[in-house]
């Protein structure tokens, strides 16, 4: 026998341990609030926000006193995930689909609301590696869509290919009054195929209250003539999880040793400077009391007196700071290249050919199509709530229609040498084709010339009559011309 579906659901669960449903929901959320992967998503945050108790060099502690603890944060998770989400969605997405109502119905659902949530959605992808949405009918009677913080959810797979989804458990917190003073309360919420069921922490967590049940949702419908809110199930679990990758990994579960090397490293060279002295003072014979004085002596009189042979010499600290230098150039390198980016601090980029430059983001273009292929799988789920919707709603049944999400990436090109190779292209193939492929031409370019052409010759009339010049064909032309020349 082959079993497939390993993962434990709340009914099994439940099932095998005689446990009742709250009990379940109470473990497991515990369990979420004490995993790994809960805390590598708080890391992603920490270190895209470049701050937080995570961010590792934040924890540097003052070991000696009077010497300098400085805290150096570098937010590459921060540039590494901007830039992801630059190249892909740097143009907004579009839907295509062969039924022309059913884009229409769609357009309405992604509108730039939609097209921002998505872009914040990615960027929850990169650094924490899930993300997810909730769906929900708004106070127009709209579908939409509520974007959830990824370290909220636990989602509660049927297979291990993590791709069916059971349920989920989502833990957050609001600041509320309590006995008069502002605390904040834990609540709970359980999602299945079913409702949603909800639970809070009390007394500081020790205790776990169901405060109710509630459909998915209600739609406004016609009663005997009245209004009424009649409820409503989906059939499945209320989420759409969104992935970086098949193993769900934020970028900072790859680069965390690496940024926070680089942290060290440029926190104790700074250090190092900081508290290094320019000369080191050796004193022989010196009347002084202490070397407070002698310091106080030197600054007031630029002068010393010291006794019987004595003397005053001095060694000059020169740090050697290129061992460091080198290291973090190394680390930095390192960071771009496993992190799937590109360098923009690199010095040949600007210079590079077109062939170069592509190879340069050939990591990031790696990258994206990852995430892309990601995006493309979970977009089935948000179609899906979207027929549903479309269809109670009676705006049509799209079931049987497919669609699907085109992302449009910003190629990087060196612009001089396709402008070259453009211009050499004259008279080889159309100058339609070369307009295509310009940098600079805009989607209405020809329209551009014909008017600048038509413009060009209007001009030519205007200075024609001027002189008093006719346009004839032939020799009349040419000696109204001469004649003019000659007068």
């Amino acid at each position: 026998m082959i079993i497939t579906d390993t993962q434990l659901t709340v009914a099994n669960i439940k099932n095998n341990s005689g446990m009742t449903t709250d009990e379940i929901i109470k473990s497991e959320t515990d369990l979420w609030l004490s995993s790994r992967a809960r805390e590598n998503q708080l890391l992603g945050e920490a270190y895209y926000r470049v701050n937080g108790e995570g961010v590792e060099i934040l924890k540097k502690e003052q070991k000696l006193p009077k010497r300098s603890n400085i805290k150096r944060v570098h937010p590459f998770v921060r540039e590494l995930t901007d830039q992801k989400v630059g190249y892909l969605l740097a143009n907004d997405p579009e839907v295509a689909t062969d039924n022309a109502r059913y884009k229409e119905a769609l357009d309405k659902v992604m509108d730039k609301r939609f097209m921002r949530l998505l872009m914040r959605t990615v960027k929850d992808v990169v650094k924490c590696g899930m993300a997810y949405w909730q769906p929900y009918f708004n106070s127009e009677g709209g579908l939409a869509f509520k974007r959830l913080k990824p370290w909220e959810v636990k989602p509660l797979w049927l297979d291990d290919d993590h791709e069916k989804l059971g349920g989920f458990i989502r833990v957050w917190e609001r600041e509320e009054y309590v006995s008069r003073q502002k605390k904040a309360v834990r609540y709970v919420t359980y999602g299945d195929d079913k409702c949603f069921r909800h639970y809070r922490y009390e007394e500081g967590g020790t205790r776990f209250e169901p405060i109710g049940t509630e459909p998915h949702f209600c739609l406004v419908t016609q009663k005997g003539g009245k209004e009424a809110k009649a409820p409503y199930k989906w059939g499945r679990a209320p989420l759409v999880y969104w992935k970086a990758n098949a193993e769900e990994q934020g970028i900072v579960e790859q680069l965390k040793s690496l940024v926070d090397d680089y942290d060290r490293q440029a926190s104790k060279n700074s250090d190092l400077l900081a508290d290094l002295a320019q000369l080191v003072w050796i004193i022989k014979g010196y009347g002084g009391q202490n070397l407070g004085s002698f310091m106080d002596d030197l600054l007031r009189y630029m002068a010393l007196k010291v006794d019987g042979d004595g003397g005053v010499d001095t060694i000059k600290m020169e740090p050697d700071t290129d061992a460091v230098a080198e290291l973090l150039a190394r680390t930095r390198q390192d960071l771009y290249q496993f992190g799937r980016g590109v360098d923009t601090q690199n010095e040949d980029l600007g210079n590079a050919s077109g062939q170069a430059i592509r190879f340069r983001y050939g990591n990031l273009d790696l990258d994206s199509s990852i995430i892309e292929s990601e995006l493309q799988a979970s977009f089935e789920i948000v179609e899906w709530f979207i027929q549903q919707a479309l269809l109670l709603t009676g705006q049509g049944d799209f079931t049987s229609e497919d669609a699907q999400i085109v992302f449009h990436r910003d190629t990087i090109i060196n612009e001089k040498e396709i402008v070259e190779i453009c211009a050499k292209s004259k008279g080889v193939i159309s100058d339609k084709t070369i307009m295509e492929h310009h940098p600079w031409a805009a989607e209405d370019e020809g329209e551009r010339l014909a008017e600048q052409e038509a413009d060009a010759m209007k001009r030519a009339e205007e200075y024609q009559n001027a002189f008093g010049l006719k346009a004839a064909d032939g020799d009349g032309a040419g000696a109204a011309a001469g004649q003019t020349q000659a007068a």
